[in-house]
């Protein structure tokens, strides 16, 4: 039994299987798609959505498009627009469309070169996903894209997740292990203790991670995670789309007269944007109607326009370096993942941020996040031996990388007290290794049903075993259906997928549970 690493982008998905441990994972997609597969999706009023090889609709039907469907899950229902006016999709069903093709994809690959079908996956998700706040009986964002993971068939069975990694951890993971392992040995880490920052700036998030390697042979760790769901490339696009409507205004007069002209501009900004990766300046033409009607952007002034957007990563960035700081923490480099950190602006900010006391490294940043996560599932999904009857033994731990997952912030359940807003008692506190069950706190019900509030701590502060409300944000309410006025134990537990469990257990033994994650959830 084998599992892959999937990196289900905003702008492309990837899937990568380690296929042998001294080397980089194997792309199980055509060589067409170096990148990874484009996750543009198109949907018709009929409820079919496609996603791969629709160039065609990109131009036809540019109200039907859904960009970045991974960060448009927290909306639940998209509305799009055809010739006959506007129509919702679910998100989750874009975003399963999504794998769907992808893994079309995939299994074509693998049939083509006569592997073994993968169906165990480790699934990436953005790091400001995990502490995204649960409406009362709806599944968390990470149980969701779980689900929707689970509903696409590979060679007639369904894909199993079997484990889930924040995208900055998995790009850190990489380049820890290509640092220790598979560089020059000129340059390999000779540190026991090497921590990094990982700055991942994708086309529809912006994520970051801390992360430390010991040892050779030891588990690296997962410190601290954080990320903006609203900020990515796909932002700084819209920035460069502006500014070329705004030169086309101005020098022509021109004005976009409907949707597939709108989409033209975008495209337009996409192709700027990565010019202006390695050029000062970019000058292209656009031709609504035969027309050339041309337009000229320099780095300088892109940056200009993408200057508030660029300083809310930094400010993300530095809030991670000042919880090192306070933790003990030194960070030995930066590494910059995401397509959109290839942009000069970027690095040169990081090294102005930090004094150049820390050295900002790009590392392989379209393929890191895949790499990384192929690795972690060869960590945890070991060889299924097969009997000689033609059964099978339980598969056991591989030797290959594994990475421990510890907690940067405190969570627990809210709870009266003499204050009158009440507190917060603190299950799970910062620093324990994941997956973690609290030990259990008594607790007695009201008159009337029962409400708790799961919360966790803000940016980590918590002393001893109780908060302030204030220091804390709620992130679950949870109902259970408990006799009044009955004394019962609660525990919390908190699983590697950062699935929250609350249990309630009665006197006599038995026990209700409630959750952000889909086995919680029911």
């Amino acid at each position: 039994m084998r599992a892959g690493g999937c990196d289900v982008g905003c702008g492309f998905g990837m899937v990568s299987l380690l296929t042998d441990e001294g080397q980089d994972p194997v792309v199980l997609l055509p060589k067409a798609l170096p990148g990874g597969m484009p996750t543009t999706a198109f949907a018709r009023r009929s409820g079919e959505i496609r996603v791969w090889n629709t160039e065609r609709d990109r131009r036809r039907r540019p109200g039907q498009a859904i960009h970045a469907v991974k960060k448009r899950l927290p909306e639940g229902t998209i509305t799009l627009c055809d010739g006959r006016g506007s129509f919702p999709v679910e998100a989750d069903a874009a975003y399963t469309a999504v794998a769907r093709d992808l893994f079309a994809l995939v299994e074509k690959e693998m049939k083509a070169g006569k592997r073994e079908l993968v169906r165990d996956i480790v699934l990436t998700y953005p790091a400001g996903f995990a502490d995204f706040p649960v409406e009362e009986g709806q599944p968390s964002l990470l149980a969701r894209m779980e689900r929707c993971l689970e509903a696409v068939q590979v060679g007639g069975e369904p894909l199993r997740v079997v484990g889930m990694l924040p995208e900055p951890a998995a790009a850190a993971l990489d380049y820890l292990y290509f640092m220790q392992h598979q560089v020059e040995k000129s340059r390999r880490l000779k540190s026991d203790h090497f921590t990094v920052l990982v700055y991942d700036l994708g086309h529809g998030t912006f994520d970051t991670a801390l992360v430390t390697a010991r040892s050779v042979g030891e588990p690296y760790q997962l410190l601290e995670k954080s990320g903006l769901p609203d900020v990515g490339g796909q932002d700084f696009d819209r920035v460069l789309q502006d500014e070329i409507l705004r030169q086309l205004r101005e020098t022509y007069q021109w004005e976009p007269s409907g949707a597939a002209q709108m989409e033209e501009v975008r495209r337009l900004a996409v192709e700027a944007k990565h010019a202006l990766s390695d050029n000062e300046s970019y000058t292209d033409q656009f031709f609504p109607a035969g027309e050339g009607l041309e337009f000229t952007i320099t780095q300088a002034r892109f940056e200009e326009l993408s200057a508030n957007l660029l300083q809310e990563t930094l400010t993300c960035a530095k809030s991670m370096l000042n919880w090192a700081g306070d933790q003990g923490v030194a960070v030995d480099r930066i590494v910059l993942s995401g397509g959109g950190s290839r942009m000069p602006m970027v690095k040169r900010a990081l090294e102005a941020l930090t004094e150049g006391k820390i050295p900002v490294e790009l590392h392989r940043p379209e393929l890191a996040v895949s790499y990384g996560a192929a690795r972690y599932a060869a960590g945890i999904v070991g060889e299924q031996k097969k009997l000689p009857d033609g059964g099978q033994v339980k598969a056991e731990q591989s030797s290959n990388i594994v990475l421990e997952q510890l907690t940067a912030k405190g969570y627990g359940l809210w709870v009266p007290s003499q204050r009158l807003e009440g507190e917060v008692r603190i299950l799970i506190p910062v620093g324990v290794r994941l997956p973690y069950t609290s030990q259990p706190i008594r607790l007695r019900t009201g008159s009337g049903g029962l409400t708790l509030r799961v919360e966790c701590t803000r940016g980590g502060a918590c002393a001893g075993d109780t908060a302030a409300v204030k220091d804390c944000r709620e992130l679950i309410r949870l109902p259970f259906r408990l006799p009044p006025d009955t004394d019962f134990q609660c525990t919390l537990h908190m699983d590697e997928k950062a699935g929250i469990t609350v249990t309630c257990t009665l006197p006599d033994g038995t026990a209700q549970s409630g959750g952000t994650h889909s086995s919680a959830n029911g």
